[in-house]
């Protein structure tokens, strides 16, 4: 047995599959809205959103549970949030599924398999503070 929790992390093409192991060597897939499976998609507005407020420091990403029903994943950290907060501020990142319904009102900021993309060169339209160094 590990005395520590553990986390992996499986980043696909299409979707995202975490599991959390426990101290005691439980090992359970982290559940999203109560599924296993979390789209891979990523979405970066391109224009403001609603308003609403931003999600408490260090919270728990909403939906985000262990199967036991403990929070198992932290959220809010470096502007990427899951369904933390119902607008989108250009230059934050909203992942999984709230992507996709983000992407219904704002096309042009979402995409689906950011995996494919991972060698590629950031394009223009990236916000500044997500570029990677070329």
């Amino acid at each position: 047995m590990s005395p520590a929790f553990g986390l992996g992390i499986d980043f696909g093409t299409s979707n995202t599959v975490a599991l959390m192991r426990w101290p005691d060597g439980r090992v359970r897939p982290l559940l999203f809205d109560a599924n296993p499976l979390l789209p891979s998609a990523v979405f970066a507005p391109t224009k403001p959103g609603p308003a609403s407020p931003a999600p408490p420091a260090g919270g728990p990403v909403q939906g985000a549970t262990a199967p036991d029903g403990s929070t198992a994943a932290p959220g809010g950290v470096g502007g990427v949030t899951g369904a933390a907060r119902a607008g989108a501020v250009p230059g934050d990142l909203v992942v999984g599924g709230d992507a996709l319904h983000h992407a219904r009102f704002d096309p042009a900021g979402l995409e689906p398999n950011p995996k494919q993309h991972i060698d590629e060169t950031p394009s223009c339209s990236a916000p500044a503070r997500w570029r990677s160094p070329t």
